[in-house]
């Protein structure tokens, strides 16, 4: 595993190509969460991802693309909630 030699961390890998894939720790903290969430949304494959033997690989640009699915609109304005609640 490649890790920075200052703060000992793992780092994102560049291809030939330049397009740069993040690590299990640089992903998770990059999208705020944690590893084992990350873990999870990859198991459930909500997530694209590579992966070659061991090593699983995060396009951030494609994580982010699926991601987009799981965001939630604006929550209801008092006036929205107004017309939603039922008369008795």
């Amino acid at each position: 595993m490649q890790t920075d030699k200052k703060l000992n961390e793992p780092v994102a890998t560049a291809t030939p190509s330049g397009t740069r894939y993040n690590r299990f720790p640089v992903e998770a903290e990059r999208l705020g969460i944690c590893v084992r969430s990350l873990a999870t949304l990859t198991a459930e494959r909500k997530i694209p991802h590579l992966k070659i033997g061991k090593l699983v690989l995060f396009d951030p640009v494609a994580v982010d693309a699926a991601l987009v699915k799981f965001q939630v609109g604006a929550p209801p304005t008092r006036e929205r909630r107004m017309l939603r609640t039922p008369t008795a």
